[in-house]
């Protein structure tokens, strides 16, 4: 019994390996050949996976070393090291937690952008505020922070420009003259206070002659008592010295546009365009209080109801936005007898 159980493995043995070890002979010059056809000019060039095949011929032939000629034994023992170690250090490489979802990781890098002074415990506990602390530890977010900011593109650690001037901003105001044509072909002279903050008009009224006394009674009663620190303005001849010296004594440092350079008090030039092409384009204004009218119920409208660019659709005096699918109906109201219209939600 055990004469015919061993008789396939001794009939290998003795007939089939002689041939095996013939093809492996074969094989071998075969390639070495295919590798002294490749150009080359002193050196010849062994690529990755013809080392891979002398190394499975150093497996299966026991006669290798007799067969291989252009490199020395050694060299595929080295190789066949190489290997195994590459091998197994995939096999057995760290798989580690599974990666937090994609909307998380953008909140971390989000949070960490915005904050450059901000560390990871500080985010950590930030976003445990937000509720997304669900499997999440403080190892993963610091090891997401340095994924997101390596070495040479790290987090700035002071403000940014446009953060600094819009804290500047709430310091700012700017005031200008602009004029209104009435029925009798005379003109009115608006003027309009501007808060540089949330372009916000702070105070606006209408006269038909301009003084510096005036102009200075308007400054005092729109600010009592917080006044900024600076006042963007033009070289009008109605600031006079009178003017800028009762000015200063209020508190408020005066910057004053070069001549004929309308664009260096940007706000203020684009509110006055606003007012025309939005009010006095499409009224006839009959006299003074007529024109002062129509400015304070466009200005209520400006400040409260008309979205702004710059300020993301919102208006100067931040209206709050309703939820979607409120299901409500929507009341609307005119405003300078319907040239503009405001629109509410019915109680």
């Amino acid at each position: 019994m055990l004469i015919l159980i061993s008789a396939p493995f001794l009939y290998f043995y003795y007939f089939i390996r002689p041939q095996h070890e013939l093809v492996i002979a074969l094989l071998i010059s075969q390639k070495e050949n295919s590798i002294f056809r490749r150009p080359h000019r002193k050196r010849v060039r062994v690529l990755f996976w013809d080392r891979v095949a002398f190394v499975l011929a150093s497996l299966l032939s026991s006669r290798w070393r007799e067969n291989i000629h252009i490199v020395r034994p050694e060299t595929v023992l080295r190789w066949y090291k190489t290997l195994f170690r590459s091998f197994w250090r995939w096999n057995s490489r760290k798989i580690g937690q599974p990666r937090i979802p994609q909307p998380l990781r953008n909140l971390i890098r989000r949070i960490a952008s915005e904050n450059p002074s901000w560390g990871p415990k500080k985010i950590f506990h930030e976003l445990g505020y937000l509720g997304h602390l669900n499997g999440l530890c403080l190892t993963t977010v610091k090891i997401y922070i340095k994924r997101f900011f390596p070495r040479g593109h790290s987090r700035r650690r002071s403000q940014s420009w446009a953060t600094f001037f819009k804290n500047q901003l709430k310091a700012i105001a700017a005031i200008d003259f602009f004029a209104i044509p009435t029925i009798r072909g005379n003109f009115l002279y608006g003027f309009v206070v501007l808060s540089h903050d949330r372009r916000k008009i702070l105070h606006a009224d209408v006269t038909e002659h301009p003084t510096a006394e005036r102009t200075l009674q308007q400054l005092r009663e729109t600010f009592p008592f917080n006044v900024p620190k600076f006042l963007i303005r033009d070289n009008d001849s109605i600031y006079s010295h009178w003017f800028r010296g009762r000015v200063e004594n209020i508190g408020i440092r005066q910057v004053p546009t070069a001549l004929h350079s309308p664009w260096q008090n940007p706000y203020c030039e684009r509110v006055i365009g606003t007012l025309r092409r939005e009010c006095f384009d499409h009224v006839i204004v009959f006299n003074e209080n007529h024109a002062r009218t129509l400015l304070r119920e466009y200005i209520d409208y400006y400040n409260h109801y008309r979205p702004h660019q710059s300020l993301n659709g919102r208006p100067p005096l931040n209206r709050r936005r309703r939820p979607k699918g409120s299901g409500v109906r929507v009341i609307s109201s005119p405003v300078l007898g319907g040239l503009h219209h405001v629109y509410k939600l019915a109680a």
